[in-house]
């Protein structure tokens, strides 16, 4: 059902005629209209870790549209039904100005709370109940993941918005489409995608490029019609990091490792020397003393031929890199942490006990689901409670005896206000 593909409405079951497995979904009737079209959020959650579960999501996001209006008298107007950019950017009424919405099938998420604050609608609530949503919805796969580190999960939710401000989670994808189609995608994914990568902290790998000299390689003219003169557009001084993958594309594609054609390293440079040892030391895992199976601690990182214990291998939440997802931080850039709700929510399970791949971890899953339940339960209801104590109060007020009253948040997630002349957060 990938970009509204497969996908069709029917009133009754026995109207569903399917050779294959179905999934069969209750169609929500009742959705928000904004100038009388159909629209669905696209937002965009990253989960660093599992265990202990941590889950972020960005400020911004997007709200798809449909390009025919809404009515339930037609269930085979796939254009007045379906939100997917990839299904009514072929419709009739894209490049419409339509009421209210004008042309295309876009708004930011900033846009969106802007129309919704002119029109009188306070939608903070609505925020911390698709907060409570995405927190669950992951928490319900913590049983089927593996307990690892070094990995992440990047989702892209899709939730309708009904009439009475109440989210209905349509699908969850593996993998949101990046691409950029409309004028506002660039504006969300490029900056999400940046601050991502910053949270994660990925490190920046030596992919042995330097080890070898760009236009002292080896070629086997009788074989390669290639010559240095295709090579020297590069020069010797190669400072981009474009430059160094176009020269890997190309040689990727014209040159491959045999015997009659080796690439050839450099060898009147000491510094090149050592990081080429160093590289495919770190590679192979080598230990010259030992060829026992390495562990370095520093960076939670293992080399050799042999698996590690479960105990060295639960050493820590780290990344290659460091990075200790049991003290997750706050915010990142636009990335605000959903769960844990507390400054730091490492359950005793994960401190005293040694978690390998498997033995125990079911138990534990379970108590570690029943206590992440708790929070979203406890947070749901201060969040409620502020949300009707502080009625018509500002976003920043009510954060702020979200913060102050109930400390179990350092950071409370919805997208920003559009600020303009006539808005006043």
């Amino acid at each position: 059902m990938s970009q509204g593909r497969g996908i069709s409405l029917f009133r009754k079951v026995s109207e569903l005629n399917s050779p294959s497995h179905s999934v069969v979904q209750r169609y929500v009737q009742n959705p928000l209209l904004i100038g009388g079209y159909k629209f669905d959020l696209r937002l965009y959650v990253c989960v660093p870790c599992f265990h202990p579960l941590t889950v972020y999501a960005y400020r911004e996001g997007l709200a798809r549209f449909s390009t025919d209006k809404f009515s339930l008298n037609d269930l085979s107007n796939k254009y007045a039904h379906l939100t997917n950019c990839s299904v009514n950017k072929q419709g009739p009424g894209y490049m419409e100005m339509k009421d209210k919405v004008g042309a295309g099938c876009k708004w930011s998420l900033k846009q969106l709370r802007y129309y919704l604050n002119q029109n009188g609608i306070d939608d903070w609530l609505l925020w911390q109940r698709i907060n409570k949503l995405i927190v669950l919805t992951v928490a319900s796969q913590l049983s089927g993941v593996p307990h690892t580190s070094n990995c992440f999960v990047f989702y892209g939710f899709d939730v309708l918005i009904d009439v009475e401000l109440k989210p209905w989670l349509l699908e969850v994808n593996l993998s949101p489409g990046l691409c950029t189609d409309c004028d506002i995608d660039p504006a969300v994914k490029k900056p999400m995608l940046h601050d991502m990568f910053d949270l994660l902290g990925l490190p920046v790998c030596n992919t042995g490029l330097s080890v070898y000299s760009y236009r002292g390689a080896y070629i086997n003219s009788e074989s390669d019609t290639s010559t240095d003169d295709e090579y020297a557009i590069y020069g010797e001084d190669v400072r981009t990091r474009a430059s160094v993958v176009a020269i890997a594309h190309k040689w990727k594609k014209q040159i491959k490792p045999t015997k009659s054609k080796q690439m050839v390293p450099k060898e009147n440079s000491t510094i090149n020397k050592i990081q080429s040892t160093n590289f495919y030391q770190q590679c192979k895992g080598y230990n010259s003393s030992s060829r026992k199976y390495r562990i370095d601690k520093t960076n939670n990182r293992y080399y050799g031929g042999g698996p590690p214990s479960k105990k060295d291998e639960f050493k820590s939440s780290k990344w290659g890199n460091g990075r200790d997802w049991r003290e997750p931080p706050a915010s990142f850039g636009d990335w605000c942490r959903l769960y844990p709700y507390f400054s730091v929510s490492t359950p005793t399970s994960y401190a005293n006990t040694d978690r390998g791949v498997g033995g125990g971890a079911e138990s534990t899953d379970d108590k570690d689901l029943r206590a992440i339940v708790s929070d979203v339960s406890r947070y749901y209801r201060t969040a409620r409670e502020i949300f009707i104590k502080c009625k018509g109060d500002s976003d920043q007020m009510k954060n702020y005896a979200m913060l102050t009253q109930s400390k179990i948040s350092e950071v409370i997630w919805h997208p920003s206000l559009l600020i303009t002349e006539n808005c006043r957060q």
